[in-house]
């Protein structure tokens, strides 16, 4: 018998500044919002793989992070895996860094991958 996957968030790019778009509800507790948040950057990896040409990143900022929308709420991210994990607020000292200031889709593609690739190596250890 199959699993059935529950997503609690849709996510979808239709706006021309790149404005990564959410639909649904944000899960509540740390493992379920921080596998939403590996969904995201899978989202954000199949996008520029699909959009080679994208030079610039999508805004994958906290309106669109499950991980925010729980541990943010007073700016310090207090609880937060990444936070725990890069020892800052804001995810400060992650790929999520070199994302936001990539300029080139070589440099999206390889910032969002690493970002990813952080955020599971974070899922494995809880």
């Amino acid at each position: 018998m199959t699993k059935k996957i529950t997503y609690f968030v849709a996510y979808t790019q239709k706006s021309p500044h790149g404005v990564v778009l959410v639909a649904g509800d944000f899960p509540k507790t740390k493992k379920a919002a921080l596998k939403e948040s590996i969904r995201k950057w899978e989202f954000i990896v199949d996008y520029h793989k699909k959009n080679p040409h994208r030079g610039q990143p999508l805004d994958a900022r906290d309106s669109s992070c499950a991980l925010c929308k729980l541990f943010a709420e007073d700016h310090t991210c207090r609880g937060c895996p990444v936070a725990n994990a890069a020892m800052n607020y804001s995810c400060r000292g992650t790929p999520w860094v070199n994302y936001q200031w990539a300029d080139t889709p070589t440099k999206c593609l390889n910032a969002a991958i690493r970002e990813l690739n952080f955020l599971k190596s974070l899922l494995a250890k809880m």
